[in-house]
């Protein structure tokens, strides 16, 4: 039985990567985002989406890539991974 694979693509600087739709809960505009003291570089802070409080992880910063300027035009991508949601 074929089963078709939906996938929404982003791009990481110059890369270009997929995420299955199943594992999106949304996609949002930048909402408020909470600074978490001691976080990581690469995480930007929480924000409260619809009473859950979720973390905002800067990919670019993740794969060692030159960070961009910050813009609230960007979209927030919300997906689960095994350890839980993240934005």
């Amino acid at each position: 039985m074929d089963r078709e694979l939906h996938i929404v693509g982003f791009q990481v600087g110059r890369e270009t990567y997929g995420v299955s739709i199943t594992s999106l809960h949304e996609i949002v505009r930048v909402p408020e985002i909470t600074v978490v003291p001691d976080a990581p570089s690469y995480v930007e802070g929480v924000i409260n989406l619809r009473g859950k409080i979720v973390s905002v992880i800067d990919l670019r910063k993740r794969f060692g890539e030159k960070a961009g300027a910050a813009s609230r035009r960007k979209p927030i991508l919300w997906s689960s991974t095994k350890e839980g949601s993240q934005a």
